[in-house]
């Protein structure tokens, strides 16, 4: 996973009811003590990879839900809220091509050729078992799943 920022800063992921601005819920820190602020860093304000994981990652702070990014300028002792809404989801946390996992299946690349076997992982607690029916629909980065301008398959509903 991947943040950059236009502007230097700290960020916060919360419930999508919470408020930015109150330390109650929008702590530090969880309860296990993870911390649930990210600093941007260098020319790219980009959050170190490892504690964005730590909040969004299978196990992480955050469940699968609907939350929001707050933002706090440098030296500011408050957030305030974006207006970003963040979903996390839980079906697939991995993608596996032609037995290779790079990146813990978080980033993968399919070679133009028959043949190739892609699978996906996901959390035991998600895993329905499976069905003739499922389907794996690849679209490029930014697209939307549910258009069927980036998504052709949504024209079978």
């Amino acid at each position: 996973n991947m943040l950059r920022t236009p502007i230097p800063g700290t960020l916060s992921i919360i419930g999508a009811e919470l408020d930015c601005q109150s330390s109650t819920e929008n702590p530090a820190n969880d309860a296990q003590l993870r911390p649930q602020y990210l600093s941007t860093f260098g020319e790219n304000n980009q959050v170190v990879d490892f504690l964005l994981d730590l909040l969004v990652m299978p196990g992480g702070t955050n469940a699968p839900g609907i939350y929001q990014m707050c933002y706090a300028a440098p030296l500011a002792t408050n957030f305030v809220a974006t207006g970003i809404s963040i979903s996390i989801q839980g079906f697939v946390t991995g993608l596996v091509v032609n037995t290779v996992n790079p990146s813990y299946g978080r980033r993968g690349a399919i070679p133009q050729s028959l043949g190739n076997d892609v699978s996906v992982e996901a959390e035991p607690s998600v895993r329905l078992g499976a069905d003739v029916d499922d389907s794996i629909s690849l679209i490029r980065p930014g697209g939307d799943c549910r258009e069927v301008g980036d998504n052709p398959s949504e024209q079978r509903v």
